[in-house]
Parts: C-alpha cells; sequence; structure tokens
C-alpha cells in the first residue's frame, strides 16, 4: 500500500511525514556501503515505509508438488520466481520466510 503525497514539489511519505527518497544508482555510486544493505528502489526515509514497499513487491506464495520436490512460487517486481526443496517443510520454512519480507 502506497502512503505517499506530494507536499508543493517534493514527494512525502505518509508514514512519517518525512520526504519519500528512495535507494538510486547514483546514491550507490557515492556510498557504494548502501549497496550490501539496501534494495534498489526501497523508501529510506523509515523502516514502515519499507516495508510497506517490500510487501507490496513480494506477493502471490504458494508451495506446490512437482516431480524434483516442493516449488515455492511468488512474484516479484512484476516477475514470476520459483524455488525448488525435496522437502516439503523446507519449502514451507522458505515461503514463511519470503512472507515475512525476507529478501532472496
Amino acid at each position: 500500500m502506497d502512503r505517499t503525497y506530494s507536499s508543493g514539489s517534493r514527494l512525502m511519505c505518509g508514514f512519517c511525514d518525512l520526504p519519500r527518497e528512495a535507494l538510486a544508482a547514483e546514491t550507490t555510486e557515492v556510498h557504494p556501503e548502501m549497496v550490501a544493505s539496501y534494495e534498489m528502489g526501497r523508501p529510506l526515509c523509515c523502516d514502515r515505509a519499507a516495508e510497506a514497499w517490500r510487501s507490496a513487491r513480494r506477493s502471490v506464495i504458494r508451495v506446490e508438488q512437482v516431480a524434483a520436490g516442493f516449488r515455492v512460487c511468488w512474484r516479484e517486481d512484476g516477475r514470476s520466481r520459483a524455488r525448488t526443496w525435496a522437502r516439503r517443510q523446507d519449502a514451507d520454512g522458505f515461503a514463511q520466510f519470503l512472507a515475512q519480507g525476507g529478501a532472496v
């Protein structure tokens, strides 16, 4: 759920009322240490905005049985993603990790 709003010419965060800034490629050129800690496009203003952004990017998580074992399928950034495990328990654990906002 996007809670941004405009205040004059600035885009503001609806969670913390600070200017909404996202990690961009230009920022990582100046601060390369941020690449390991943040995802591109992630709001930097507050954790609540980042969590809302992350959950909007990742949706439709399901576990299905296939010949090779159990596949976890989800959509991220408008693309279909999948990973396969031999055990159902491992697949369920990964699906729960994704549902809680874990980064792949």
